[in-house]
């Protein structure tokens, strides 16, 4: 009989083995994903750059020769190269704003509304793909759950504050009224959120009453 302990505890060790390869594995996919995002909206950046010198080159000519209807038309295309994805600034970290930047787009796409206020310092003591290991599953998430509700208004709303020793990043967004988990439910993403909160000596919590789902995530500063 004593062997039977044995063997469980080898099955454990397997299914915790395998449990962190699997989180390891979809974090590199991610931070990759967003390593690819933030080199495309840079070479869009410099495209829309170009673009607009050679609008105003053209804008130039028009209004040499006093064609109104040219010049307004490339003067409206000008200015219009302001309101682009790439430019948007949440806060002076880049990471947290590339990683805001790419999912809120992506949530745009799904008509889903979306509230982002976030504070973070150029240099942070989280390192980069820990940040976007929390706040790209955190907005994700959000994300897959609000695409499938039907009846109710979607929206994600995205809180990020820095002080001198914590950085706390919260996420809501609406979820279905009866709503129960714990943690047997959560999924890959999850389980590396809570391991990266871990890693900082953190801590997490997440909830859903009155038809909100809430994740807070506390990372501690050195």
């Amino acid at each position: 009989m004593s062997v039977y302990p044995v063997i469980f505890s080898s099955i454990n060790s397997l299914s915790e083995a395998a449990t962190k390869r699997e989180v390891e594995a979809q974090n590199k996919m991610l931070i990759a994903q967003i390593e690819a995002e933030n080199a495309q909206l840079a070479a869009d950046s410099q495209a829309r750059h170009d673009r607009r010198h050679h609008n105003l080159v053209m804008l130039e000519f028009a209004n040499n020769n006093d064609i109104e209807r040219v010049r307004e038309y490339l003067k409206s295309l000008v200015e219009s190269e302001s309101e682009v994805w790439g430019e948007v600034r949440y806060c002076e970290n880049m990471t947290i704003n590339t990683v805001l930047t790419v999912y809120e787009r992506r949530a745009k796409e799904n008509r889903i509304s979306v509230k982002i206020t976030a504070e973070g310092s150029r240099e942070l003591s989280v390192l980069p793909q820990d940040l976007v290991v929390v706040i790209a599953n955190l907005f994700e998430n959000a994300i897959n759950a609000t695409v499938k509700l039907k009846s109710r208004e979607k929206f994600i709303d995205i809180r990020i504050k820095e002080n001198s020793k914590r950085l706390v990043i919260k996420v809501e967004n609406p979820c279905k009224a009866n709503l129960t988990f714990d943690e047997s439910c959560f999924g890959v993403g999850i389980r590396s959120v809570i391991a990266t909160t871990t890693k900082y000596e953190g801590m997490y919590d997440f909830t859903a009453e009155d038809g909100i789902f809430s994740a807070k995530i506390i990372l501690n500063l050195k």
